[in-house]
């Protein structure tokens, strides 16, 4: 059966602070315009979002049909993979190829992939949150635009909010985990498998937090993320970059 009949967010268990709770709860007014994408940086880190993105993959399909009886699409969501491949996804509806973005491992390349995917809800993989700089227009976009910011620690299954996936969903992580045979490694993938029918646990950001985040998967090279080359060839200088420049300080400063 095909995740547009096979995902029912009501099989999904919620918790939101310790009670039961609904997708709402986690990504609250979730519509078919909105973009999520999971950020990752450590081999099948990103199958433990799995519960949540295809909880979300469910209502994409339930209100899609709630506005025509036939269509033949996918939800615009994807995995943003840091360094290189971290997984495949196409199992998880993260479908097709080209929605499996391979980025630098630094936090203005992450920040740019976001961006010009129009992304509305971002769930980061944790990392020791550390300082940064970041171009003013795409920091200022994050802050003004994103809806949610949320992070996750694989196999981690308390905190504020927790999603524990239907039968059907652990099915598919399962597949998942198949499909990037030769790229998680072999001990990887059966913690993964073991562990497909747990709840996954998910904290809520504020967006500067999740920008503090994004600096710990690698520091910004060249000029603010852009080339040498780029910068001279529009006539900018060192000074003329400064004033795009956006510093992220380090947590607690």
């Amino acid at each position: 059966m095909h995740t547009s009949r096979s995902m029912r967010p009501h099989e999904f268990k919620v918790t939101a602070d310790g009670k039961p709770g609904t997708l709402d709860d986690v990504l609250p007014g979730l519509t078919t315009a909105d973009r999520l994408a999971i950020v990752t940086h450590t081999p099948g880190g990103s199958l433990a979002a799995a519960p949540l993105l295809l909880a979300a993959v469910g209502r994409y399909y339930e209100l899609l049909r709630t506005e025509r009886d036939e269509f033949y699409r996918y939800p615009g969501y994807f995995v943003v993979h840091v360094g290189e491949l971290r997984a495949y996804h196409g199992w998880l509806d993260v479908w097709a190829e080209h929605k499996e973005v391979v980025v630098d491992a630094n936090a203005e390349a992450v920040l740019d992939a976001l961006h010009d995917r129009g992304i509305t809800r971002v769930l980061l993989e944790d990392v020791e949150p550390a300082r940064g700089e970041l171009m003013r227009e795409t920091a200022n976009w994050f802050i003004e635009d994103i809806q949610d910011v949320l992070s996750f620690t694989p196999g981690h299954s308390e905190g504020a909010l927790t999603v524990r996936p239907s039968a059907a969903a652990s099915r598919l992580v399962r597949l998942a985990v198949q499909a990037s045979h030769g790229v998680i490694p072999p001990e990887t993938g059966a913690t993964v498998q073991a562990g497909a029918d747990r709840p996954q646990a998910f904290e809520r950001l504020t967006p500067l937090a999740g920008l503090q985040l994004m600096c710990g998967y690698g520091p910004t090279p060249h000029v603010i993320g852009q080339s040498d080359e780029y910068v001279a060839r529009h006539g900018a200088t060192l000074e003329t970059m400064g004033r795009h420049l956006f510093a992220v300080e380090a947590p607690g400063r």
